[in-house]
């Protein structure tokens, strides 16, 4: 188990159900001390057993623990939409400036905003920053001021701050529930440990006293047991808990941040489920298991932030010259996995014109492989970039540009 992994939990029962399971069998062991004292049970190892069930008892649960990171992630999405918004009213005065096919307005490099990581979304709130930061001058017909700057500058710094405090506020919820688990194990270890000494004492002369012992007993119709360990395999999206005794089915549920209206999301006879959230963001997760004698209680609450796939860029554009005589050239890119189809996109701009790095791009072609050779006519600069895509609506931001000048041959 690495640092950053959860424990697996030894124990089938509730949380409460080994507390209060813990603190019958130290009265129990009380009782029976003379008879366990030959197999080594003595008075303070049985104070020291009931110091690992008070200790355990008292440890926060994810219900309390999820109301820290509802709040500090509720403030940063807020953040996000603030500056998100912030980006693109900056961006409008660079279009109502220089245009959407301009230089100035591709450089802030802002595509796809909407579905963009927290860490990418401030490297772009930076950039962005910066580049309108230096056509202040040039932008102030625009209604840009250094106050609006000032303002969004401080901005995206709340947000930094308010990213890292979730991102701590989420770990040491992390750390809380692997604390609890991991005592959970060393008090139920204990537990099985005096329970097998005590079998085994009574096992032949006692009935009564041997079940006082006994951990699971058979389980009938509406005596289940929580559902435990719930998780989700992002890789497969499949939501999954630990089978229940006795269980006939599983019923999971679902509620979006900072509501406690769950909606039911799946009832079946399996444990587990493939379940694709409609939406990106955060939401609490909660399981129960079913049988003619009805429902249990539910699981601990699981909250998981959702974010909707995205493709990455292209990487490694790279364009050779192959005859500069025919204008034939070759581009090559990394491919990206996922993707289904790359578009090639141009700008044709005469050298020599005053601003040879702009002009209106178009698109080339689509291709299914990472690579493009044609020809191009001499006398011109040309610029390129691609795009990676699996349908319509799933498409990744520009690659970097690239560019090459095709000389007049003499």
């Amino acid at each position: 188990m690495t640092g950053n992994e959860i424990p697996r939990r030894n124990y089938k029962m509730s949380d409460a159900d080994l507390c209060m399971f813990a603190s019958n069998l130290v009265n129990d062991m009380n009782l029976d001390s003379e008879m366990l004292a030959p197999f080594g049970v003595s008075a303070p190892g049985i104070l020291a057993f009931k110091a690992i069930g008070d200790a355990f008892e008292n440890l926060p649960t994810d219900i309390e623990t999820e109301g820290a990171v509802m709040e500090t992630t509720l403030s940063k999405n807020n953040l996000i939409t603030q500056v998100k918004e912030s980006i693109r009213n900056l961006a409008l005065r660079v279009e109502m400036k220089w245009g959407l096919d301009s230089i100035k307005y591709r450089s802030l490099m802002f595509t796809g905003i909407n579905n963009i990581a927290d860490n990418d979304l401030l490297f772009v709130a930076r950039r962005v920053k910066r580049v309108v930061t230096g056509c202040l001058a040039d932008l102030s017909a625009e209604g840009l001021t250094q106050e609006i700057l000032d303002n969004f500058g401080d901005l995206v710094d709340a947000y930094e701050e308010a990213k890292n405090v979730s991102h701590d506020t989420m770990d040491a919820r992390l750390e809380a529930t692997k604390v609890r688990i991991e005592n959970g194990n060393t008090l139920y270890a204990n537990v099985t440990k005096y329970c097998e000494i005590g079998k085994r004492v009574f096992a032949n002369s006692n009935p009564v006293r041997y079940n006082c012992y006994v951990i699971y007993d058979s389980f009938s119709a509406g005596t289940l047991i929580a559902p435990t360990d719930l998780s989700v395999d992002v890789s497969t999206m499949t939501f999954s808990v630990s089978p229940v005794p006795n269980a006939v089915s599983y019923q999971f549920e679902m509620a979006v941040a900072g509501s406690q209206d769950f909606e039911v999301i799946y009832t079946g006879p399996d444990n587990f489920f493939i379940y694709t959230p409609p939406v990106s963001g955060l939401a609490s997760y909660r399981a129960r298991c079913h049988n003619s004698g009805g429902y249990s209680d539910y699981s601990n609450l699981m909250v998981y932030n959702y974010v909707e796939p995205v493709l990455p860029a292209p990487g490694y554009i790279s364009l050779t010259v192959i005859n500069a005589s025919t204008g034939a050239i070759a581009i090559n890119w990394e491919s990206v996995e996922g993707a289904l189809f790359f578009r090639l996109f141009s700008s044709q701009v005469a050298i020599g014109a005053e601003e040879p790095a702009a002009g209106l791009y178009t698109l080339v072609g689509e291709y299914t492989t990472a690579s493009y050779s044609g020809t191009v006519s001499t006398g011109y600069r040309y610029w390129f970039y691609v795009i990676s895509g699996s349908s319509e609506e799933m498409l990744s931001v520009p690659s970097q540009s690239i560019y090459v000048d095709m000389q007049l041959i003499p």
